[in-house]
């Protein structure tokens, strides 16, 4: 029976409405229904997935967050957790929330794979992120790819070899400021 009122109904609405791209009426209906139910957390998942596709990084955060006080680790939210932080430049959460998604079993590849190399390098630690970029499938090494790996090479005193990737990735993107940079300092 079709009853415009019922959660159910009303939470299958705000999903259809996020997948068509109504992203502002699916985040109110999500809203309207956390009001009389605070404490389901596939609400708040839902919330953090529709404030996430419309832009609002720190407000999806909040909302992944709070469906993570739940108690409930599930990889896409950690994954999605990951993205976030890293497009506003939090690395250090960036790698803990992609590391928890890969010890749930995950496999962190392509695209997402830089990011961590990426978020490791950001953080020092330079051993985690040459082993990440060695998983990074060969499709995906690009210009930003050697960059990381000469950042990390360098940071372990890998010189030759940071050298020889800052080269591949100025080869690949003459443009790539940070490569630019760093095979300056590395030869000044």
């Amino acid at each position: 029976v079709y009853d415009p009122d019922n959660a159910g109904y009303k939470r299958v609405k705000a999903i259809l409405l996020g997948k068509t791209g109504n992203l502002s009426e699916s985040e109110f209906l999500t809203l309207k229904l956390l009001e009389s139910d605070m404490k389901n957390p596939e609400l708040w998942k839902l919330l953090g997935k529709v404030r996430a596709l419309s832009g609002k990084h720190a407000q999806a955060i909040a909302a992944f967050r709070a469906f993570l006080a739940f108690g409930k680790e599930e990889s896409g939210v950690l994954l999605a957790l990951g993205d976030l932080y890293f497009a506003e430049g939090v690395f250090e959460s960036a790698a803990e929330m992609y590391g928890k998604a890969i010890k749930l079993g995950v496999d962190v590849a392509g695209e997402r794979a830089k990011r961590l190399a990426l978020a490791f390098v950001s953080i020092s630690n330079y051993d985690a992120a040459l082993k990440t970029c060695d998983a990074v499938p060969n499709v995906f090494r690009d210009s930003d790819y050697y960059m990381c790996k000469g950042i990390a090479e360098n940071g372990i005193g890998k010189i030759s070899d940071a050298e020889s990737d800052f080269r591949k990735s100025i080869s690949m993107d003459p443009d790539n400021a940070r490569a630019l940079f760093e095979l300056g300092r590395l030869l000044s």
